[in-house]
């Protein structure tokens, strides 16, 4: 009966510790937040302490659409924090990112934005 139970347990936790690897591992970018929102209002301290990892940032790039700068401009609200990230690997091609708070996500490869 000692082993029957030895034997599930074994199968039983198998590839917990893999998850718990993933949590491990998992990137955290951390915003930088310096003045006021485009709107002027003050940036309060809840709004200076936010982050994305590395899942956060895959589920904004896709899905993300191409904007004109005159959209961007007219129609979004920036706020004062960014996360800038280089040499981020997105569909096997590196990018520079910045990531703002309230509106954006620019991607950058070196010869395009």
């Amino acid at each position: 009966m000692a082993l029957l139970l030895l034997i599930f347990f074994f199968f039983s936790c198998k590839g917990q510790d893999k998850d718990e690897k993933k949590k491990i591992d998992t990137k955290v970018y951390v915003a930088n937040c310096k003045g006021k929102y485009s709107t002027k209002e003050k940036l309060t301290e809840r709004g200076k302490t936010w982050s994305l990892n590395n899942n956060d940032i895959e589920k904004i790039m896709n899905l993300s659409v191409p904007l004109t700068e005159e959209e961007w401009h007219f129609s979004y609200p920036i706020t004062p924090c960014n996360i800038n990230i280089k040499g981020y690997l997105y569909k096997g091609k590196k990018y520079d990112l910045q990531i703002n708070g309230g509106s954006y996500i620019s991607f950058f490869d070196g010869k395009k934005t």
